[in-house]
């Protein structure tokens, strides 16, 4: 059983799935994403794992991959995929990072996690292991979950990318957002803020056709995805619905 809905208003993605396995276990996994426009370097992601008939051990995967290969789309398989190289990557307890640079015009882009876990939305203080490997990073978390308790966990991720004008060094730059940015809801706040604006200027109205209104509504919402406010002194092209897949 899985539904997913996008909210237009704030950019925020959620999906629900209800899992059951070979012995009945059933598990509620819920999530919400979004990429901040209040801080075009930010992006959030919340997992809720409910047990709703069983208690067990559960261990939580996140990771930071930089090892990526482009091979979704067949006509382009005899192409070179590998279009990232492995520079630095590591971390401390519930804070990770990697490093890597583009294989042709060396541009370099980090990326840096923090993680954070609530049960039954109390902060859990938690051991937090960590593995790496070229261009990968893998935290893990082990937790004895009990029937009906909701096991949060958040990521909060930053960006940065050596194609605009930074001053300072990425890595830094990138664990300096994460410090300040507080937690999920935090964030989710902001940019839901910053989108009301945006709203404000660019929405159209139609009377008695509520299948156009939503439609209209979409486009505008792809449109500010691929042009946004952060976009002005970039040289980006407008695409249609922003930059999905590889084709």
């Amino acid at each position: 059983e899985v539904s997913r809905t996008l909210d237009f208003r704030t950019g925020l993605l959620n999906k629900r799935m209800l899992v059951s396995d070979a012995e009945n276990r059933r598990t509620l996994i819920e999530s919400a994403r979004f990429a901040s426009m209040d801080n075009p370097h930010l992006a959030a992601i919340r997992y809720r794992i409910t047990p709703l008939n069983y208690s067990g051990s559960l261990s939580l995967f996140s990771g930071l991959d930089g090892s990526l290969k482009n091979e979704g789309v067949e006509r382009y398989k005899a192409l070179n995929s590998q279009h990232l190289q492995a520079v630095e990557q590591g971390g401390r307890e519930n804070i990770s990072f990697h490093k890597v640079k583009t294989s042709q015009a060396d541009i370099e882009i980090v990326e840096a996690a923090k993680l954070r876990l609530t049960v039954n939305g109390k902060e859990k203080k938690t051991e937090f292991g960590m593995c790496t490997d070229e261009g990968i990073v893998y935290t893990y978390i082990d937790h004895e979950a009990k029937q009906g308790e909701v096991i949060e966990l958040e990521k909060l991720v930053s960006i940065y990318s050596s194609s605009q004008d930074h001053k300072g060094e990425l890595k830094e730059l990138a664990l300096a957002d994460l410090n300040k940015a507080g937690h999920f809801q935090d964030l989710l706040e902001k940019s839901a803020k910053a989108w009301k604006k945006i709203w404000e200027e660019t929405d159209i109205r139609l009377d008695g056709d509520r299948i156009s209104q939503k439609l209209l509504r979409m486009h505008i919402y792809h449109l500010m995805v691929s042009a946004s406010p952060h976009n002005l002194k970039l040289d980006a092209s407008v695409t249609a619905r922003g930059l999905h897949g590889e084709a």
